[in-house]
């Protein structure tokens, strides 16, 4: 059976490390592989929290409604693939079908109230 590949995911763009070294992603109920992981040189991190700090400066300049669709669309998607993100729950960390269908309900949820904050104004952090 083929495993998935989990590659890196950089600046936008998903790629292999410069190097071969990989680690199985397992099952822990019966630590079956599920998935083949590439691992990341010191200067893969780096050039990740890079990416990931330079994508915050800009993220920073979006305006409310901008943030607000963000979020509404990743509540979106992570409705349409619930099936896909429940089975990869169950597989990886062993979730119980009802646990991981809450988890999903409820991050669903979170993405959709924090939408809605994106617009408010009131002076407070929560």
């Amino acid at each position: 059976m083929d495993l998935p590949r989990v590659r890196h995911w950089i600046d936008g763009a998903e790629y292999d490390s410069d190097h071969a070294d990989t680690f199985d992603s397992r099952n822990p109920e019966n630590d079956l592989s599920i998935a083949v992981v590439t691992k990341a040189t010191r200067q893969e991190v780096d050039a990740a929290v890079e990416s990931a700090d330079t994508t915050h400066s800009s993220y920073s300049a979006t305006g409310p409604s901008a943030r607000e669709q963000i979020l509404l669309r990743a509540a979106d998607l992570l409705t349409q693939r619930a099936d896909s993100f429940r089975d990869l729950l169950i597989r990886e960390i062993g979730s119980p079908v009802a646990k991981a269908n809450l988890e999903i309900a409820i991050a669903t949820r979170i993405l959709k109230a924090n939408a809605s904050m994106a617009r408010r104004m009131t002076g407070r952090t929560y």
